[in-house]
């Protein structure tokens, strides 16, 4: 037993020796400090899957750098830390190239067919390629304008929705798990400005497969055998590639927003598969929450966090507060 147990340690050992030379003679000197390697390329790998995502925040928090390289198999990843680069990083698009990174996470990520991958790579940093081009099919859409003043309208009236049913419960208000409830209430509002009447997150399956699916997005960047590794999260993405397959199949779309019908026109202009827009549409729905639900969760949260702040809004809020002869109040912008 003793002469196996001292193999494998020497296996480990050359194993180890070997990943260390590979590293280092592959790391350039004009590359961002490469950190968490322990092992090198395994220790970043099996932190994420462990620390899930909290580890770029404790990975910020530990060395302090504003902007670091981690290595994992295949890939590197240069991660941003300080806001302050983010300008610098973006006017270097044709050589820090953002769209050759989605080219890779289509394939990865939703799912794509190998066609529509080609389509991706080709032209990366042309103006002609897809990619480049995607920007100038939405502007139209996301510019001010009436197609982003009926998403916007469309939204506010969804909320205005909810808010008036809460108002309406007994003594007018109830308790509500905040983030659940922010989360809800935004996914449906914008959803509902993006997708049109037939919108599929109306039904709470496909609101409780997003839910599941992002979670699990970073185990299908790295490609540790999500179908195995993140299971929920690969099923979740497939019922809602077939939801959104129906939505496009049946032209729903033609009654939705300016902006889906903008990433429907791109696709077929670029001949990229129906099968492959609906797939493309779970990236769509990423594009339109994964960012707006935490920003205003930390906005409402410290609002309320901050007793002097929320007294001033509410005492510019009050201004707006009509009430009528029966004793209802309303809130209207043109009372400002």
């Amino acid at each position: 037993m003793a002469p196996n147990i001292s193999v494998a340690v020497g296996v480990l050992g050359i194993i180890y020796l070997l990943l260390l030379a590979f590293h280092r003679f592959t790391q350039s000197a004009k590359e961002p400090q490469s950190i968490c390697n322990g092992v090198p390329f395994i220790t970043p790998l099996l932190s994420m899957v462990a620390l899930g995502s909290s580890f770029h925040r404790l990975m910020r928090d530990k060395y302090n750098l504003l902007i670091h390289t981690l290595r994992i198999p295949g890939t590197r990843f240069y991660i941003v830390n300080s806001p302050s680069l983010i300008t610098s990083v973006q006017n270097r698009f044709r050589i820090l190239s953002f769209p050759a990174i989605e080219a890779g996470i289509a394939a990865k990520v939703f799912g794509v067919t190998e066609v529509t991958n080609k389509v991706f790579r080709h032209n990366l940093t042309s103006d002609e390629g897809y990619l480049m081009s995607f920007p100038k099919y939405v502007h139209s859409a996301l510019g001010a304008g009436p197609g982003r003043d009926a998403m916007n309208r469309r939204a506010v009236q969804v909320v205005a929705s909810s808010l008036n049913t809460l108002a309406g419960t007994e003594n007018g208000f109830r308790t509500v798990h905040m983030f659940q409830w922010i989360r809800h209430e935004l996914l449906i509002a914008t959803t509902e400005g993006v997708y049109g009447p037939k919108n599929p997150f109306r039904d709470p399956t496909m609101e409780r497969a997003w839910y599941t699916f992002e979670p699990g997005m970073m185990m299908f960047v790295l490609n540790l055998f999500p179908r195995l590794l993140a299971r929920k999260s690969f099923q979740a993405r497939e019922y809602m590639a077939q939801v959104w397959q129906q939505y496009f199949d049946n032209e729903w779309y033609k009654q939705g927003s300016d902006l889906v019908k903008a990433r429907v026109k791109i696709n077929e202009d670029f001949e990229i598969p129906m099968s492959d827009t609906a797939r493309l549409e779970v990236a769509g729905t990423q594009a339109i929450l994964t960012n707006t639900i935490p920003c205003t969760f930390w906005v409402v949260l410290h609002i309320f966090s901050d007793p002097v702040v929320l007294e001033e809004i509410r005492q510019e809020l009050y201004q707006g507060v009509r009430t009528n002869d029966s004793g209802r109040s309303s809130l209207s912008i043109i009372n400002f």
